[in-house]
């Protein structure tokens, strides 16, 4: 078992429409995060991640107020299975906000972020990782 504290995820929104953020990843990958970072355990047979989020940390850089939402969608990706964590909450300009959740993502959810201008996102987390496997 191997537990990872990272930055998941740093994004910058700039329009309303929700983009996606972060997505746990799936069983059986061989790497965590982006394709560029070191394999864990290249012989597994099976990989499981779970991520806990602990916080989304959210910055605007401009004068204006701003709104801003967070969406949490089920691995199943259909619409009937998705949740806003935040709906239009009130960023005001040069405003920082510390959101802490504390929640745990499967494998294959998905953290959505948008906001109604720019407004930089930076979401924190663990990601633990169970391989089962000679190597894992």
């Amino acid at each position: 078992m191997s537990d990872r504290y990272k930055i998941l995820r740093q994004a910058s929104t700039t329009t309303s429409p929700l983009g996606a953020a972060y997505v746990t990843p799936n069983p059986d990958t061989t790497t965590v995060g982006p394709a560029d970072e070191v394999e864990v355990a290249p012989k597994a047979t099976s990989l499981l991640t779970q991520v806990k989020v602990t916080s989304v940390i959210a910055c605007r850089t401009d004068n204006s107020a701003v709104d801003i939402s967070i969406l949490l969608q089920s691995a199943l990706g259909v619409s009937a299975n998705q949740t806003y964590l935040l709906f239009e909450q009130d960023l005001g300009g040069y405003e920082t906000k510390v959101f802490d959740f504390g929640m745990v993502l499967s494998p294959g959810n998905t953290l959505w972020f948008g906001s109604s201008a720019a407004v930089d996102f930076t979401l924190m987390g663990i990601e633990t990782t169970i391989g089962v496997g000679p190597n894992a």
